[in-house]
């Protein structure tokens, strides 16, 4: 049981980290379309 949850939780995990990283992504792009300075 307890490797079906750790299974499922990562799996959710690794969901919300690329749902954050393409925000991040498209926040940059769209920063970087309007000309503002960029962090790196």
């Amino acid at each position: 049981m307890a490797n079906l949850t750790s299974d499922l939780f990562s799996r959710y995990l690794s969901l919300s980290l690329n749902r954050g990283m393409a925000k991040n992504l498209d926040f940059a792009s769209r920063g970087r379309g309007s000309g503002l300075p960029r962090a790196d």
